[in-house]
């Protein structure tokens, strides 16, 4: 009778000791995912960081060039500003 009680005793302790074994487990191996889920946002983040900065570059160099380009025709109407100057002096 002893030996039975004794026996149902040390088998429920084992499973709680599994139970509780698991469970520790699942709490490391979650820990272990929002862990890496976390890092994997932060790339995600800093690597969309890097394709807006990169767009934006790329957008104030498009800029740049369009500006640049209607800059080239004031520039020539610049020069008829000079030619304009020249026939001033021929009519005196």
């Amino acid at each position: 009778m002893y030996l039975n009680s004794r026996n149902r005793e040390k088998a429920r302790m084992e499973n709680i000791d599994t139970q509780r074994q698991k469970e520790e487990e699942d709490r490391a191996f979650q820990e272990k995912l929002a862990q890496n889920k976390k890092m994997s946002e932060d790339r995600v983040q800093k690597n969309a960081k890097k394709r807006q900065k990169a767009k934006a570059r790329k957008d104030n160099f498009k800029k740049k060039q369009k500006t640049e380009g209607t800059a080239k025709p004031r520039d020539e109407s610049g020069s008829d500003q000079n030619s304009d100057e020249e026939e001033a002096p021929q009519e005196y």
